[in-house]
């Protein structure tokens, strides 16, 4: 990134900044949302979906929790309340999170609930 006009150093006038953090609106940002959320999955002990590479997966013993990516829309669901919970504190520390209550809409297919299932629907 080069210097901005009105703020070019005089000891350095062609000298490149480097950034320690991506700036919003610029092209390698959401690259590097995407890097650290990441991270931040595997550090609590998520795998990586083999199939789907915007899908993370911890499975223990007693309970499984699932994330799904897509740009800045996260959709968390898991077997244990509790350890969902946790997860969304988890998160929190890093990033400001607005959770928008139960599914019910994401990438043009509509989700209903009745009673323990989940029909889709487009």
């Amino acid at each position: 990134m080069c210097q901005p006009q009105r703020y070019i150093h005089p000891d350095f006038p062609t000298h490149i900044c480097r950034l320690k953090k991506s700036l919003y609106g610029l092209r390698q940002a959401p690259h590097s949302w995407f890097s650290r959320l990441t991270d931040q999955l595997l550090q609590y002990g998520f795998v990586g979906s083999k199939s789907d590479p915007s899908l993370y997966i911890l499975q223990t013993a007693s309970f499984q929790l699932l994330i799904l990516i897509y740009v800045d829309d996260i959709i968390v669901t898991g077997s244990h309340f509790k350890e969902f919970n946790k997860l969304i504190s988890y998160l929190e520390r890093g990033y400001p999170i607005k959770y928008l209550g139960p599914l019910s809409y994401f990438l043009g297919v509509e989700t209903l609930h009745d009673g323990g299932d989940l029909i889709l629907t487009q």
